[in-house]
């Protein structure tokens, strides 16, 4: 299930968006973050590329975060391609997809990058 990120809970949880330290990610669990716009929701199959990760790898989460409603967290990592996808994985670089993922190519991103 993705979980909505309104600024203080992206501030909570994954990063302080717009410090210095914006590229500091406080998760300490593999996250997957899709930055998406309203109307996406409706793109064929779009949820079903993120709705079973949680389920499908217990211990990844993941997250979304609307355009139209919080536009300054994505502004603050130049995001400008709608959907575009963060794979954040402790310890380590993150990954940034822009576009439509598969629910295919989700798994394979989380198997590749996340837990790989």
């Amino acid at each position: 299930m993705l979980h909505h990120l309104s600024p203080q809970l992206f501030k909570e949880r994954i990063a302080d968006f717009d410090t210095a330290e914006k590229w500091s990610f406080k998760c300490d669990i593999p996250t997957i973050i899709l930055f998406r716009k309203n109307e996406h929701l409706y793109l064929k199959g779009l949820r079903d590329s993120y709705e079973s990760i949680e389920s499908k790898y217990p211990g990844v989460k993941t997250y979304e975060v609307l355009e139209e409603e919080n536009p300054e967290i994505a502004a603050a990592y130049d995001i400008i391609t709608f959907p575009t996808t963060i794979f954040i994985r402790p310890g380590s670089d993150i990954k940034i997809v822009n576009g439509y993922l598969s629910p295919e190519a989700v798994d394979a991103e989380v198997n590749r990058y996340l837990i790989g």
